[in-house]
């Protein structure tokens, strides 16, 4: 039977279904008759029969109808009363009145009624054959009009829904719109009437200035072609906003085109005209064949949306694309992608630099396999990719070896990306040297780009497919860090020995002043002016080493003796300390430092030999027996090393040999004597820089010291080797 179609309460079946025709007239004889002709002419014809208006009606509420055919003299009522009851519940059914006393007066009220034909009673059976034709044909217009109203609110409905505008426009230049259905205002801000009746084109008015011949040749050239044409561009608003649309149209030949006439602006669903004249655009606006398109297309069909959003997303992806591909391919960083359970799935060049491994072995394995890691830091890298995958953020300090068997320090994170639904979309390891990990901090921003590619990465559902990792190579930098820290104590080691060494003078200067004034001795003024000299001289020598921030800063001939004298002018000896210059020896070195390093020996021999304590200064004579060393780096000798050293006769060794008859130094005490703070004395305050001093001058010169027992006196010794640099 087909399905039944109901508007406005009447049944209208499908355009193949049969006939059902309610026939209602109080003669039964003559209801039978005609059934059986109606069945017989009709094609598909059904007929259901009532012997009254009042049972034709209960007929017509039961059962789909599609057409009735009406007795007017009935003894309930007439056929025009019933006419009227009908009407004012199915006001579209075909309703045939077929009686045997019609008039003009009955035929005028029937169609006044809104009968849908009239037909007058005759004898003979040729008046069926005439019926069934007037039912078929009534009918077949009731569900031609049906489907049509069908259809245009359908397309009503979906004009109305859908995101973006339908069109039908002229191919002339500015493509002025004959039809515009749609978000039309939401999209352009202005009303469709306005472009509709031509006060704004699209093409030229709507369209941006600088896409409108781009456009129009993108479009003409599918039209040639008889194909359908896709473009994107931008439209200026009425507010002066620019959005991006996309649009899909197709030519359309004239003949398929209702009032193709360039005058009439056609049709719309939306009750501006009278038909639409869109065929199927917003449908399928590719369905023209190239044979179908007139020489001279003259209309243009076809659907407009806004595509702002999804532009400003791709230009941004774009972006981040860009961003990522720079760090990805950035030779100071290393960069991977790793999957949120650890394994890998892509690590660029730079990071494969460290390690000799195939990226497409590499690819696929644990993160924490791979060559980058130890064994013994295996199981940390799972616990820290299973951390950020709960999504913690991990830092971490490691060291990696390489294959050229050096060992790099990384600083690095894992870091988790998450998606837009809030779960964990990937694990970003960061490690500062050879380690994939999340793109560290001072990266410029490649952290976020890196954790946005990943994020694009996943699909709409918010599944993972993608975990950024990158890190960078400290080792550089951690090299430096205890370069400076070295530096930095070294400066405060020379702060307190240059300190240590201004006591000296300033005290000799004090003490001569005060005899001075008790004696009246200008002698002592003299001695305490050159003190004060030696102060200057040593404050000099402190500016340039720190501003040069090296002890030595210059190097010159400088003889023993004279170094010996300068010294002694900044100690001031007392009158019983005994001083001797054997040999006048001549070497390279810094005068200042020399003098530095002299009076920190004469002053530790009067503090530990007293005021009469003899000292002697002398060449170290070629042959002269070696003792245990002191340089900037290795531990003093002890006496016992001195003992066994003696019969080992070192040739052609210059420098100088200095010794006292003081109480000389314990074996035991000899490898701590050049440390900073270390002395004998129980009252020195724990000062004790006097040799600390002396050991810095010595290395800076690249020199060494060694101490031991004396030979010529019966206190300590100590050679300083020059020529070791």
């Amino acid at each position: 039977m087909g399905n039944h179609y109901y508007a406005g309460g009447a049944t209208i079946r499908g355009m193949d279904s049969p006939i059902r025709v309610l026939h209602v007239d109080d003669d039964p004889a003559f209801l039978e008759l005609a059934a059986t002709f109606l069945e017989r002419e009709g094609d598909g014809v059904e007929v259901v029969t009532a012997a009254s208006t009042t049972e034709g009606y209960d007929v017509l509420e039961r059962a789909p109808i599609d057409c009735i055919v009406s007795d007017h003299d009935m003894p309930d009522r007439n056929g025009i009363e019933f006419l009227r009851a009908v009407r004012e519940e199915y006001p579209d059914l075909p309703f045939i009145l077929f009686t045997g006393k019609g008039s003009e007066e009955v035929a005028s009220e029937a169609i006044s009624a809104g009968v849908t034909d009239y037909l007058q009673k005759e004898t003979g059976t040729d008046q069926y054959a005439i019926l069934a034709n007037r039912i078929e044909n009534a009918v077949e217009r009731n569900r031609s009009q049906r489907a049509v109203t069908v259809q245009k609110r359908r397309l009503e409905t979906l004009v109305d829904n859908v995101p973006g505008v339908v069109y039908r426009c002229r191919n002339e230049p500015g493509w002025p719109m004959a039809y515009l259905g749609g978000e039309c205002e939401s999209l352009t801000g202005y009303p469709a009437e306005r472009i509709e009746s031509g006060d704004l084109t699209w093409g030229g008015d709507v369209i941006h200035p600088d896409d409108r011949a781009r456009v129009r040749e993108a479009v003409q050239a599918a039209i040639d072609a008889g194909e359908p044409f896709e473009c994107s561009y931008r439209i200026r608003t009425a507010d002066g906003e620019t959005k991006w649309v996309w649009e899909r149209g197709r030519g359309v030949p004239d003949d398929d085109v209702p009032d193709a006439d360039p005058g009439s602006t056609g049709a719309g669903p939306g009750g501006r005209a009278a038909d639409s004249g869109v065929t199927g655009a917003a449908a399928d606006p590719g369905v023209t064949d190239a044979d179908d398109v007139a020489d001279e297309t003259r209309f243009l069909e076809g659907f407009i949306t806004d595509v702002t959003d999804r532009k400003e997303h791709g230009r941004e992806l774009r972006r981040y694309e860009r961003r990522f591909e720079a760090v990805f391919d950035d030779p100071n960083v290393l960069v991977g992608l790793l999957a949120p359970d650890g394994t890998v799935r892509a690590i660029n060049r730079t990071a494969l630099e460290y390690v000799d491994a195939d990226p497409e072995a590499i690819a696929g394995e644990p993160f924490a396999e791979t060559p980058w890691w130890p064994d013994d830091r295996r199981e940390d890298v799972r616990e820290w990719i299973e951390t950020a995958a709960a999504g913690e953020y991990v830092e971490y300090e490691a060291t990696h070896p390489t294959d050229d068997g050096a060992t790099i320090f990384v600083e690095g994170t894992f870091r988790p990306v998450v998606d837009d639904a809030d779960d964990v979309a990937d694990v970003a390891g960061a490690g500062a040297a050879d380690e994939l990990v999340t793109v560290p901090d001072d990266a410029d921003g490649a952290g976020d780009a890196a954790e946005t590619a990943a994020r694009e990465g996943t699909d709409r559902s918010g599944t993972v497919t993608g975990i950024v990792v990158s890190a960078k190579d400290v080792t550089e930098r951690r090299r430096r860090e205890r370069e400076l820290q070295r530096h930095a104590e070294r400066l405060d080691e020379l702060a307190s020995a240059v300190s240590h060494d201004l006591q000296s003078p300033i005290s000799a200067a004090a003490g001569r002043l005060d005899l001075a004034l008790e004696t009246g001795d200008l002698d002592h003024v003299e001695r305490a002016a050159a003190a004060i000299d030696r102060v200057d001289d040593l404050r000099a020598d402190i500016v340039e080493t720190l501003r040069t921030g090296e002890i030595v800063s210059k190097r010159e001939p400088v003889r023993l003796e004279e170094a010996v004298e300068s010294a002694l002018v900044a100690v001031d000896p007392p009158a019983s300390t005994a001083v001797t210059v054997e040999d006048d020896v001549e070497i390279e070195a810094d005068p200042d430092a020399v003098a530095r390093l002299l009076e920190n020996l004469l002053r530790n021999s009067i503090e530990h030999g007293g005021p009469d304590v003899t000292v002697r200064f002398a060449r170290i004579a070629d042959g002269t027996a070696g003792m245990g060393s002191r340089d900037g780096a290795d531990a003093p000798g002890t006496g016992t090393e001195v003992e066994d050293e003696a019969t080992q006769r070192r040739p052609d060794r210059a420098g100088i040999v200095y010794e006292d008859d003081g109480p000389g130094i314990d074996p035991a005490d000899r490898d701590r004597v050049f440390t900073p703070g270390f002395s004998t004395k129980t009252d020195d305050n724990g000062m004790g820089m006097g040799m600390a001093s002396v050991r810095q001058i010595v290395a800076a010169h690249g020199w060494s010291i060694r101490v031991g027992d004396a030979e010529v006196l019966d206190g300590v010794r100590f050679e300083i080797r020059t020529d070791e640099d």
